[in-house]
């Protein structure tokens, strides 16, 4: 069951091309923002890092400026990119990095499901590496090229789950110290 839990201790986030300009165009861009932000902010209460790219921010823009926030305190890699797969090198010598850490649990979210983050997510499970998809926290433009992803991806191993499964999971317990600031993000 190792490949199926999530412990704060190994575990990262990786946040895929979360930009105005290209959210703006996903069917549920709003909700990838809002559950990113409550991963995120679960990273950032449990001190777990992360990494995140940004599709050609010349023309789509920066990291939607809450999550940029919270990523500047604990983001252990970042690159801007024009290929399509996340796994550019300087994103896959952090991801690296993580890997002798002990972090091997990817939390993934981002755009575009059947995409970036689906070549992303090809390149994670071929390096050992146990994916978590919080489908609520991933959007394509089109609902049926996500579902299409979201499945492609499920047959290779990754984990599909909500970000709420994987609050509760990163928090084990009510009487959690952070319990209440993290389940205000949900309610």
């Amino acid at each position: 069951m190792n490949h199926y839990t999530l412990e704060r201790e190994d575990a990262f986030c990786f946040a895929i091309d979360i930009q105005p300009r290209l959210v703006a165009a996903l069917s549920r861009g709003d909700a990838v923002i809002k559950n990113t932000h409550v991963l995120l902010s679960a990273a950032k209460a449990y001190d777990m890092p992360a990494v995140y790219t940004e599709q050609y921010p010349k023309g789509l823009g920066t990291t939607e400026e809450t999550l940029r926030i919270i990523l500047q305190d604990i983001a252990e890699g970042y690159a801007a990119k024009t290929g399509f797969n996340a796994m550019v090198p300087e994103i896959r010598e952090a991801v690296a990095a993580l890997k002798a850490q002990g972090r091997t649990k990817a939390i993934v979210s981002g755009a575009e499901t059947h995409i970036c983050v689906y070549q992303t997510v090809c390149d994670l499970l071929a390096e050992g590496f146990d994916v978590f998809l919080p489908y609520d926290a991933i959007d394509s433009r089109d609902p049926e090229n996500a579902r299409a992803g979201l499945s492609m991806m499920q047959a290779m191993g990754a984990k599909l789950t909500t970000t709420e499964t994987v609050l509760f999971e990163l928090m084990h317990d009510s009487k959690d110290p952070h319990f209440k600031e993290l389940q205000a993000f949900i309610k």
